[in-house]
């Protein structure tokens, strides 16, 4: 018997392990896998069955993460059961040889037959030979019916084109990650990249629907965000006057706009020398061409500015803004 076989039913002790996932998924906090966007849904495909992406580099291995990411993976695929569905797993920076990539198959023995037999297909994205050849290193223990659901898949259009949902409204799903693999595959050096494109295109290209209550925003931004104003680094003196050595900024940048999820965010000074980066790099300056002097003449006053003087600054600049700019900002 194959262990990953589309009509075989899980054993009593995986069911069981099955059930508990389930239930410990709707009382742990899961949200910091919605916001990586570890499983997205990708709608319906031409032949109405659902379609979930699963992006795999977003895990770190780590046992606790891992053990969560199972209660959440399988809570997912519960809700494909009696309904057929389709899996994608973008393969963009993974190591198939770690904890987190064999995650897919406890999860896959975890689950009841009546789920296995609704998994129509599964796209592997993506893939480089060397990943291949640990993939079809597995075909011992697969069966052969698993086997014909795989599909290798070396670019997005060819899923795009199987989808219900408009190709562009269906790239806004995919994580930025996997977009900037793709790009790169096709045309090295000239992807999309968070340094150097547009914000409007990086928000028309990339899901900004993750961080709430930042719903038009790509999440790296949050991310910086997020660590400036951290208790450990806001309280740094002369924070924005920080300075990063060559190294250092190189592989933070690096790391960045390669969407790496566990860029080094603790060396404060790379963080902030990659902030000020990031809005030097814009084409549109963000904001527009007086944005940082408006802002620099309230500092100058005896007090510091409330927050209705911040926000009329902020309407007076939008205002002076082209209508596309004033979209793309506000």
């Amino acid at each position: 018997m194959s262990y990953m076989d589309s009509d075989e039913e899980a054993s009593p002790e995986m069911l069981q392990q099955y059930m508990k996932a389930v239930e410990m998924a709707q009382k742990e906090d899961l949200s910091a896998f919605d916001r990586v966007g570890l499983i997205r849904s990708l709608g319906k495909n031409k032949d109405n069955q659902e379609v979930l992406l699963i992006t795999f580099c977003f895990l770190s291995g780590a046992a606790d993460e891992l053990e969560k990411a199972m209660h959440y993976g399988l809570a997912k695929l519960h809700a494909m059961e009696n309904q057929p569905f389709v899996l994608i797993f973008g393969l963009a920076m993974t190591n198939w040889l770690t904890d987190a990539a064999s995650l897919l198959q406890q999860c896959y023995l975890s689950l009841p037959s009546s789920i296995k037999k609704s998994l129509k297909k599964v796209y592997i994205l993506h893939w480089t030979t060397a990943k291949k050849m640990v993939l079809e290193a597995m075909s011992s223990v697969v069966s052969e019916k698993f086997a014909n659901k795989i599909v290798y898949v070396e670019q997005l259009s060819d899923i795009l084109s199987t989808l219900q949902m408009p190709p562009t409204e269906a790239l806004t799903k995919f994580p930025y990650v996997v977009q900037h693999e793709e790009e790169e595959r096709l045309s090295p050096g000239d992807a999309i990249s968070i340094y150097g494109t547009p914000l409007a295109t990086l928000c028309a290209r990339i899901p900004t629907d993750v961080v709430p209550p930042y719903k038009r925003l790509p999440a790296v931004y949050v991310d910086f965000v997020d660590h400036i104003t951290s208790r450990d680094v806001i309280g740094t003196k002369d924070l924005f006057c920080l300075q990063a050595d060559c190294a250092s900024i190189y592989a933070f940048v690096g790391d960045i706009d390669q969407g790496n999820p566990f860029a080094e965010w603790t060396n404060i000074p790379a963080l902030i020398t990659g902030f000020r980066l990031l809005f030097d790099s814009l084409p549109t300056p963000f904001l527009g061409e007086g944005a940082y002097a408006a802002f620099s003449a309230l500092t100058k006053g005896a007090t510091a500015p409330d927050k209705t003087v911040l926000l009329d600054t902020v309407t007076q600049l939008l205002s002076a803004l082209s209508p596309g700019e004033q979209e793309a900002f506000s």
